[in-house]
């Protein structure tokens, strides 16, 4: 990875690390995203991508939680 491409690819997982601790899912998504096509096998990527999926999936589970209480 040269020089151009590891900034990018930091930039790129502090940008979605901002966009997530503010509940902006879909563009912390799509900044991992990008961070991993520099460096498909970058750790710290793969597990903030990874916790962004348990946090959408348990967030969108609970919705529907609550539409089924309300029955």
């Amino acid at each position: 990875m040269h020089r151009g491409e590891l900034y990018a690819f930091v930039a790129s997982v502090a940008d979605g690390v901002d966009h997530f601790k503010h509940g902006r899912l879909t563009e912390a998504m799509q900044m991992f995203n990008k961070a991993l096509q520099i460096d498909g096998d970058n750790v710290e990527a793969l597990v903030a991508r990874g916790a962004l999926y348990v946090c959408f999936f348990a967030s969108r589970s609970l919705g529907y939680f609550d539409l089924m209480l309300a029955c």
